[in-house]
C-alpha cells in the first residue's frame, strides 16, 4: 500500500511539473492536494480523485487553487470570483447570441442535398430519409 501511495505522490508531482506548475515545495502541495475534499470556490464535494484538479496560470505557472473539474474547465472561479448566478449566464447566451446572430440563423436555413436530390435543413436529415422520395432512391442503390 506504501508504494502505491509513494509511486501516486511521484507520478502526481511529475505530470504537475510536465504541466508547468511552480510551487515552493511540492511535498506540501501534494499534502495539501491529497486532504482537500471540497472545491475552493463552489464548495462541492469531490466524489472522486478524478473531480480533483490543481489549477495554475499558464502563463507563469503559478498554483492557483484546488479546484472540481467543472470550475476548472470554465474558469469560472477566475470569471466570476462570487459564483455565477442565472443572470450570468442568461448574459452570457445573450452576448452569444447578438454575436454570432448571423452565423446561427446561416447555419438554421443551410439547405443540403442528398443523393436522392432531395434537401433538408439542418438536424432534419432523419425526418427526410423517411419520405418516399430519400426511400426509393436508397431501395434502388440497394439493387
Amino acid at each position: 500500500m506504501e508504494i502505491t501511495n509513494k509511486r501516486h505522490k511521484y507520478n502526481t508531482i511529475y505530470h504537475w511539473k510536465h504541466y508547468g506548475v511552480i510551487y515552493h515545495d511540492f511535498d506540501e502541495l501534494y499534502e495539501i492536494y491529497i486532504k482537500t475534499m471540497n472545491c475552493s470556490h463552489c464548495g462541492k464535494e469531490f466524489p472522486n480523485t478524478k473531480d480533483r484538479c490543481l489549477d495554475h496560470d499558464h502563463e507563469t505557472g503559478a498554483f492557483r487553487a484546488i479546484v472540481c473539474r467543472c470550475c476548472n474547465n470554465i474558469d469560472s472561479y477566475i470569471k466570476y470570483p462570487n459564483g455565477i448566478t442565472q443572470e450570468d449566464k442568461r448574459h452570457k447566451k445573450k452576448i452569444y447570441y447578438i454575436n454570432n446572430k448571423d452565423k446561427i440563423n446561416e447555419n438554421r436555413q443551410q439547405k443540403y442535398t442528398c443523393g436522392c436530390s432531395g434537401k433538408y435543413s439542418k438536424g432534419h436529415k432523419s425526418e427526410h430519409q423517411k419520405t418516399l422520395k430519400h426511400m426509393d432512391w436508397f431501395m434502388e442503390q440497394i439493387d
